[in-house]
């Protein structure tokens, strides 16, 4: 995938610049002897803006694998069209001033009805791809940590992209969506973790154990947040990174201690919804 060639750009970048400091070495060694006389490249390199170079990726792979990574964070995001609807013109009575028009559209905030002839939604359909791929993307044991190092802008569309469309999705009231978004914490939480300590913890205080303690969610809700919360505990190494960079930080929440207690009051008291479904706890759940 593009992302791994970008890994590969980024290996390849990596040993050009230890061969140049090298290779520069011996120019300045050799420039004192001369009395100086090399040194007009660094002088033309430094003239060059630092707005020239954050602008500029750094590889052509860089720039396709921040496009695609940004456009599959929209696309997952995609909200399904609200249907335009002809205004109702009402009729006033002669001599009241003439016609009104009044619009029966629905709000733009209400989501349009699903399908009933079953055609499949191409926006939903859309949706659930985006978030595919980026489990797929993410997921990748190459291409998922060569975004930590591919530089600031990945940094950015990260937070900026990523992390709104998790915020979105793993909230949506549609299965398949919450799904796929509560999977896709996994490999953030293992490869991005180190430039999102203040987004993990936001997630997880804000939106996870939210959904644990919420009536209105669904049981299949709360179910996929323990599964979420069951998955990141069976690596041993993720946990301790949690336990060590929250737990033991006095200026963070005790992240592992709170997961502990919420994960222990869901075995024992259950998960129930407004509705009256649920699935019991104590010694005997499963």
């Amino acid at each position: 995938t593009v992302f791994v060639r970008m890994d590969r750009a980024i290996d390849r970048a990596g040993v050009d610049a230890a061969v140049a400091n090298a290779a520069s070495g011996g120019e300045d060694g050799g420039g004192a002897k001369d009395g100086g006389g090399e040194g007009a490249p660094d002088t033309r390199k430094a003239r060059r803006s630092d707005s020239d170079r954050q602008a500029s990726f750094p590889s052509e792979d860089h720039r396709d694998a921040y496009l695609v990574l940004r456009s599959l964070c929209k696309l997952s995001m995609q909200a399904r069209p609200v249907p335009a609807v002809a205004p109702v013109v009402m009729r006033s009575p002669a001599g009241a001033g003439g016609d009104r028009a009044a619009s029966s559209a629905a709000p733009a905030s209400a989501p349009p009805p699903p399908s009933t002839d079953g055609t499949a939604d191409p926006a939903h359909e859309s949706r659930v791809l985006a978030l595919q791929l980026l489990l797929h993307i993410l997921g990748h044991p190459v291409a998922g940590p060569s975004i930590l190092r591919a530089g600031p802008q990945f940094h950015y569309a990260v937070r900026q992209y990523l992390c709104t469309s998790l915020l979105k999705n793993t909230t949506s009231a549609d299965t398949a969506v919450a799904e796929l978004s509560l999977r896709l914490f996994v490999p953030l939480l293992r490869h991005l973790r180190p430039i999102l300590r203040v987004e993990i913890e936001a997630f997880v205080t804000g939106v996870f154990f939210v959904i644990l303690d919420s009536r209105s969610a669904t049981v299949r809700h709360k179910l996929l947040v323990v599964t979420l919360f069951e998955e990141v505990c069976s690596d041993a190494g993720t946990l301790a990174e949690i336990f060590l960079n929250y737990d033991c930080d006095l200026s963070a929440v005790d992240l592992f201690g709170r997961i502990v207690k919420e994960l222990g009051r869901a075995a024992r008291s259950g998960l129930s919804d407004a509705a009256g479904s649920g699935l019991p706890g104590g010694p005997g759940a499963g």
